[in-house]
């Protein structure tokens, strides 16, 4: 299902590359409180490090980051901060 959208960018980053590059150099988010590290191992020793922000039986949500981000990545950090002030718990 499509929805339309109304969004409309601010006139000095009205391109998708100007919208990319922005918050990655000028945008420094609050580190998500409750940081909670799990590390899971893998049958061929490698491992899967996995932070929790949030506690309870509140939702959870699933950040999967790109090739080369982690969950210190801006973009991540953000939307698990945003997503703790909503109540809503989170992993990446």
């Amino acid at each position: 299902m499509l929805i339309e959208s109304t969004f409309k960018p601010a006139w000095w980053l009205n391109n998708r590359h100007l919208q990319t590059i922005y918050p990655a150099l000028f945008r420094k988010p609050p580190l998500p409180p409750e940081y909670r590290r799990q590390r899971i191992t893998t049958p061929d020793n490698d491992f899967l490090d996995i932070d929790f922000c949030g506690s309870g039986s509140k939702p959870l949500v699933l950040i999967l980051h790109g090739l080369t981000g982690s969950s210190k990545s801006t973009y991540v950090m953000g939307l698990q901060s945003a997503l703790y002030g909503q109540g809503i718990r989170s992993a990446a």
